[in-house]
């Protein structure tokens, strides 16, 4: 055989051979055979000491299919292109804020892993980073409910947070949330002014753009009103806890201003959103304290101390706004300290018996504490729409004594971000 023909014969050999492989699963670090189930296999023999970089590239539009300056097609000519990108995953390197421009929302963007959807850049959630520690003491059974502690340590604070086992609805803190760090470790500040208030009536220099915030809840004696960051009250009585705005109680972690509510909202319904909660606790949806609310008010007999007749849920409270079920197996018996107003229709069993035992420490905002000893306002993790004048909303829960004396009810309502108001923590499923 010449040399001629021998070397068309071994090139046509190789390009058969790689043509053959390309379409085949490929081990690539080492010699070993692939897995079964993938196409592409990365690992050394052995042992792996390396990992897989992936592009790193600035996502400046979570709407549009493009990195950096380099566009791949916009919406209008290449929406084949947006389906077949589907599952295209990038490391975005840059955070984007949410903003408001002429009308229009634009929402923020963290850095780390994205993934493409097939209509926007959606985030790979990253597991919760939170250096504040937590020992669970155990639970026993009381009422024939489960009830427990546990506490949160980090630096300086070690608090003791009851909790109850609520049916259908999980696990449940039975005490409003005191922390005064953010799940990374960063020290919230203490103040009346909130980041979400757009307003010109922000006078504390303390408060920038992206700051955590909290208040306490407090009363002047001579007035209806209070001063968020006079700590008198809640020194001697923590379980009252403290008040955060929802840009706080969410970790900085929801940009959403489309409408989660139960039955209303679209592919971001049930997100969990871990929020200020401890490791293992998340703060819970629009939807998480509906069930609650149903469990309490079908159960209000095992939660009060009277006790209370059951009561009926009207499944269409769900995602109607505006009173419902009663909220007297929902506030705590015991009056807040220096409360100006009657406590009327509570009965809640304490957080130590597995009742919601919710005090009515009031919010704040702009300033001020307000509705002490009146009302208690609870986040969700849900957002709401912006309202007219474009400030952001989220859905909460609220409810009051009634100074004649009626039984007052539970409201569910959304309400300014920038409000202060208290927060339960649901457990981790």
């Amino acid at each position: 055989m010449r040399m001629q023909d021998l070397i068309k014969i071994l090139t046509l050999s190789l390009i058969l051979f790689l043509s053959g492989n390309l379409y085949a699963q490929i081990t690539i670090g080492c010699r070993d055979e692939p897995v079964k189930g993938a196409l592409l296999d990365l690992k050394q023999k052995n042992s792996t000491n390396k990992g897989l970089a992936l592009p790193r590239v600035k996502l400046s539009n979570q709407k549009k299919l493009k990195m950096g300056d380099y566009e791949i097609f916009d919406r209008q000519n290449g929406r084949d292109q947006y389906i077949k990108h589907t599952g295209l995953i990038v490391y975005n390197v840059e955070k984007v804020h949410e903003k408001c421009e002429n009308g229009k929302y634009y929402p923020g963007h963290n850095e780390g892993l994205s993934i493409w959807t097939g209509k926007k850049w959606k985030e790979v959630p990253a597991v919760p980073v939170d250096v504040r520690s937590i020992i669970d003491h155990g639970s026993r059974i009381f009422g024939g409910r489960i009830v427990g502690t546990f506490t949160m340590k980090y630096k300086d604070e070690k608090e003791k947070y009851y909790y109850a086992d609520f049916g259908e609805a999980g696990v449940w803190m039975t005490q409003n949330l005191r922390t005064k760090y953010a799940p990374d470790g960063t020290a919230l500040i203490n103040s009346g002014y909130s980041k979400d208030d757009s307003s010109n009536e922000i006078k504390d220099t303390n408060i920038k753009e992206y700051t955590k915030v909290f208040a306490y809840p407090h009363q002047n004696p001579s007035t209806d009103d209070g001063d968020p960051t006079n700590s008198d009250i809640i020194d001697s009585h923590k379980e009252y806890g403290l008040l955060y705005d929802w840009y706080t109680a969410t970790d900085g972690k929801n940009f959403s201003v489309s409408n989660q509510g139960q039955e209303e909202a679209g592919e971001d319904k049930y997100i969990i959103y871990k929020g200020i909660c401890p490791i293992g606790w998340h703060l819970p949806s629009d939807k998480e304290w509906n069930q609650l609310e149903k469990y309490i008010t079908e159960n209000a007999s095992l939660l009060t101390q009277t006790p209370t007749n059951n009561g009926n849920w009207d499944n269409a409270w769900s995602k109607t706004t505006g009173e419902r079920d009663s909220s007297t197996p929902f506030k705590s018996k015991t009056s807040v300290l220096n409360s100006r107003h009657p406590l009327t229709g509570a009965d809640s069993k304490t957080a130590q018996s597995g009742g919601f035992d919710a005090y009515l420490t009031g919010s704040a905002s702009r300033g001020k504490s307000m509705g002490y000893g009146y009302d208690f306002y609870f986040w969700t993790s849900s957002s709401y729409l912006q309202s007219s004048n474009g400030l952001n909303q989220a859905w909460g829960r609220r409810s009051y004594s009634d100074s004649n004396g009626a039984e007052s009810k539970m409201y569910r309502g959304f309400y300014f971000r920038y409000t202060m108001q208290s927060v339960r923590c649901k457990k981790d499923r």
